[in-house]
């Protein structure tokens, strides 16, 4: 024990007790704001309850597995050239810049069927090393770079976040995709029930036809990444 003020006799364990219950607090907080909604072929997605009422807002987390080298998952999801392959919905991926703090800054166009208007994002990322064998592609919408396409609705996204980490080694990676945003303009129901519900799985599967195909990749963002796999 030690003295606090007026002379108060505190248990030295105290500070620690409530550090545990704070991290305990959050912990479950976050475990408690997704839910599962469905799950097929291995890949479980998970929607955020406390967002289901916000007018264009759409979030999902979706986590599946792959029998592939944490490497060429690395470097698929960087090949932005070849995205319009597998990617559902997806029309067009290209770099724009490396901007001077060592992001990037990535244009994405999708699809949409009509009357819907197709979207675009704006994205700033950056790629990182969380662990040894863990990966964090972290992106969302850069909002101050000159871009304008009026022929288009410029989606807004909060955060997309994709953690790759090898489970097995060389043998099987787990995959991680959470996504926050809001797509703007005029939306449908059944268009962002699509978005949450059945966009990830399509993702999911066009992912792991694509590590099987042996494409010429665009590697010109995975060369550059500061460091190796």
């Amino acid at each position: 024990m030690h003295k606090g003020k007026k002379g108060l006799l505190i248990p030295h364990q105290l500070p620690f007790i409530f550090l545990t219950l704070f991290v305990s607090f959050f912990l479950k907080a976050d475990a408690f704001a997704w839910e599962l909604i469905d799950e097929d072929d291995g890949v479980k997605i998970y929607s955020k309850k406390e967002e289901k009422g916000k007018k264009g807002w759409t979030s999902f987390k979706a986590i599946g597995f792959y029998e592939s080298k944490l490497k060429d998952l690395v470097e698929v999801l960087l090949d932005f050239d070849n995205k319009h392959f597998w990617a559902p919905q997806n029309k067009f991926s290209k770099v724009l810049k490396r901007l001077k703090n060592g992001h990037y800054l990535v244009l994405e166009h999708y699809k949409a069927p009509w009357p819907v208007d197709n979207r675009e994002f704006l994205f700033e990322g950056y790629v990182k090393k969380i662990k040894d064998k863990e990966i964090l592609i972290h992106a969302w919408s850069n909002t101050t770079y000159p871009y304008k396409n009026d022929d288009v609705v410029i989606a807004f996204a909060e955060y997309v976040d994709i953690t790759i980490e090898e489970v097995e080694k060389d043998k099987k990676c787990k995959v991680t995709f959470s996504v926050s945003g809001n797509l703007g303009g005029w939306l449908p129901n059944w268009a962002k029930r699509f978005v949450r519900t059945k966009w990830p799985f399509k993702f999911f599967e066009g992912l792991g036809e694509e590590i099987l195909k042996k494409r010429k990749r665009n590697s010109r963002v995975f060369n550059e990444l500061p460091f190796s796999l």
